[in-house]
């Protein structure tokens, strides 16, 4: 049996949510961002559509920029409950083809067959597998403040990253089916942990341009989503998961000790 990838990412998502219930906004500029309120401070575009794109304008960009970049668009509030309902009306159309599908945000989602092939499991037990990420995202979610408090960012950052070398441990050795539950769980709470301290320092790195701070880091993601798909696919097909998930295991925790090592230099500067 081949193995296979499909990475699926919905570009523009929110704009295009809003042009969908409002038709008249086809072929306009807009721009989704905090309270749809251009003036407002500390606020950065969420999503520009193509026309608004033209002018210059892209995610994470200051509102008060994106402004004066394209005074003419349309600015308009996250509507969370609405995104949530688009979202789910694409993730059961792709659960719908059969195959396990891991969904990463709003717009985007991974769908794989991997331990279909390695443990014979049906698909639908394949997709309970990978919904227990969302479950160590929900602990995250729970004992964040906790976490913050006992660990502190380095701690976080580095046990993040940790949690997630032991979980990709896991899937690439684990010899039994029923380990892949505990691992994906282990990956949802490792990753929240070091992603959003991460995402955090990321808007702090220069206070006077964060929203450029917040759009080189968004770019960094999507870019290396972009290029590690690409490159996975190559080797998933010709090696199989396991040298992807050692790459992935040994890659995150020396980030997460990269990380947290600067952010100790940091603070004994500050200190």
């Amino acid at each position: 049996m081949s193995h296979w990838i499909l990475h699926v990412d919905l570009d523009q998502f929110q704009a295009a949510v809003e042009v969908r219930r409002n038709p008249e906004l086809a072929g306009l500029p807009v721009i989704v961002g905090g309270n749809g309120d251009p003036t407002e401070p500390r606020k950065v575009v969420t999503c520009a559509s193509y026309p608004a794109r033209e002018f210059g304008v892209h995610a994470g960009m200051p509102l008060r920029t994106a402004a004066r970049k394209c005074p003419d668009a349309v600015f308009l509030p996250l509507d969370t409950q609405a995104y949530d309902e688009a979202s789910e009306e694409v993730m059961t159309l792709l659960r719908d083809f059969g195959h396990p599908v891991e969904v990463w945000g709003w717009d985007e989602a991974y769908v794989g067959a991997d331990l279909n092939s390695r443990f014979a499991l049906s698909f639908t037990a394949v997709g309970l597998v990978v919904g227990m990420f969302g479950v160590g995202g929900l602990i995250y979610a729970g004992a964040v403040q906790q976490f913050v408090n006992g660990f502190g960012q380095r701690g976080l950052a580095l046990g993040g990253g940790m949690l997630l070398c032991a979980a990709y441990l896991t899937l690439a050795t684990g010899a039994a089916w029923w380990l892949a539950p505990f691992a994906t769980t282990m990956i949802g709470l490792g990753f929240y942990c070091l992603h959003n301290t991460l995402q955090t320092n990321a808007t702090q790195m220069t206070p006077q341009a964060r929203g450029t701070a917040v759009a080189i880091f968004s770019s960094a993601i999507y870019l290396g989503q972009t290029a590690g798909v690409g490159a996975g696919a190559l080797v998933f097909d010709r090696y199989g998961a396991v040298p992807l998930l050692l790459v992935a295991a040994f890659g995150l925790v020396t980030l997460g000790w990269w990380f947290a090592r600067k952010l100790g230099v940091e603070m004994k500067a500050a200190g």
